[in-house]
């Protein structure tokens, strides 16, 4: 396996220092504005996904990189709120597909909403030069873990040996 550019190192150490940030920020977003969203993280990412298409469970498991009994329990909070619909999959009687209902889009769009308005003040103190290019390295990383997702390479580090090696490289 080729070794990482010295530049791919170094962005993979500010993101080792940067996920957790964000992801404490996330979370104590998500868990300081349930009393007014009554919406978790794993709820808010479950709706997201059914959003443009009915999901199949295994599929938005896969996904959102969540174990299938994580998105099971989820759903079903979901589903008791009247936020997200279950039915048996209409092309495989086999599986269960998952469906945003009209007042689970409500609910997201108002999540949603609040949400970027709470991020985006925090970064505003940034230069509009630094504010474009975030923009642009966040979507490309954003495009770069879909395809590394969708080929295979974050599945446990067991199913490909070291947890290092991409699949099909």
């Amino acid at each position: 396996m080729p070794k990482p550019s010295e530049a791919a190192r170094r962005a993979a150490e500010e993101l080792i220092l940067l996920v957790p940030r964000v992801s404490r920020i996330v979370r104590r977003y998500a868990d300081s504005s349930y009393d007014k969203f009554r919406l978790t993280m794993p709820q808010y990412m479950a709706l997201r996904s059914s959003r443009r298409r009915p999901q199949r469970m295994s599929h938005m498991a896969d996904r959102l990189m969540l174990s299938k009994q994580t998105v099971s329990q989820t759903v079903d909070g979901l589903v008791a709120d009247g936020l997200a619909t279950r039915a048996e999959d209409p092309r495989d009687r086999r599986h269960t597909v998952v469906s945003i209902t009209s007042a689970g889009e409500e609910r997201l769009d108002v999540f949603e909403a609040a949400f970027a308005q709470y991020l985006s003040t925090s970064i505003d103190c940034m230069a509009p030069p630094e504010l474009e290019a975030l923009t642009l390295a966040l979507a490309a990383l954003n495009r770069t873990i879909v395809q590394l997702r969708d080929e295979g390479y974050f599945r446990p580090l067991a199913a490909h040996g070291n947890g290092v090696e991409r699949p099909g490289r």
